[in-house]
């Protein structure tokens, strides 16, 4: 009996080194993303606006680890290129309300804007205060 043990144990061993284990020799996993959407108070990009004298002043904030390199605002079709914006940093850009030549800008019109860094690619689309 002690010698059919053995011979039992050697044959599961000898199926075991063919077979292998099972085990895995490589995998692949995705790796998820998951983002909350909050306010501006909160958000990753800040967006504020402003209207004053016949002008729409829309100022970002970089709420992100690393520099905003490139970006730009859109206001209706009127676009205008963000400077570089550290972290904790903002920049303004001014749109005329009613410019000289013949596009206005009204309450309700779109706001897009685009910005991005290293690693960072963030957009976000708004629409013109009414109190513009």
């Amino acid at each position: 009996m002690n010698r059919r043990w053995v011979y039992g144990a050697l044959l599961a061993l000898a199926v075991v080194l063919l077979l292998g284990t099972g085990g895995f020799s490589a995998i692949s996993a995705d790796r998820g993303v998951s983002v909350a959407v909050t306010g501006n108070d909160d958000a990753y990009l800040g967006y504020e606006t402003a209207c004053h004298n016949g002008t729409l002043n829309i100022t970002i904030t970089n709420r992100f680890d690393e520099t905003l390199t490139d970006g730009s605002v859109t206001v209706d079709g009127n676009e205008t290129e963000l400077p570089e914006i550290k972290p904790s940093e903002s920049a303004t850009v001014t749109f005329d309300v009613s410019a000289s030549d013949g596009q206005t800008i009204e309450p309700g019109d779109p706001v897009t804007v685009e910005a991005s860094g290293s690693g960072i690619s963030v957009e976000l689309d708004r629409t013109v205060p009414e109190q513009c």
